[in-house]
């Protein structure tokens, strides 16, 4: 039984120690490349981000080609069909000042 209690306490600690002194830091030349790479690229789409846009009246000639690229990379182009949100009033709290619905779509 104190064996067993001891096994029981020892191991996860034991198993705990060793998980924290192995180090994520092990990085090769591979991955400092990798890590050069996509750190200049993300700079860059970063440093192009909007900048053709310097109006109101840009914005508005590609806004929707920009909600397309967005639904897009969201996997949501083409959009689903809306339908109906039937929605059910489920509870009411009516303060002096506010009040409250809580509603049920589906």
């Amino acid at each position: 039984m104190k064996s067993t209690l001891h096994i029981s306490v020892m191991l996860p600690l034991t198993l705990f120690t060793i998980s924290s002194s192995i180090s994520t830091e092990f990085e090769t030349s591979g991955d400092q490349m990798f890590r050069t790479y996509f750190e200049r690229e993300t700079a860059e789409i970063a440093d192009q981000c909007l900048a053709d846009i310097q109006t109101l009246d840009d914005w508005n000639k590609n806004k929707d080609k920009y909600r397309s690229q967005l639904y897009e990379m969201l996997s949501r182009e083409p959009l689903p069909p809306k339908t109906p949100l039937q929605a059910t009033v489920t509870r009411r709290i009516t303060q002096h000042d506010f009040d409250v619905w809580n509603l049920h779509y589906q």
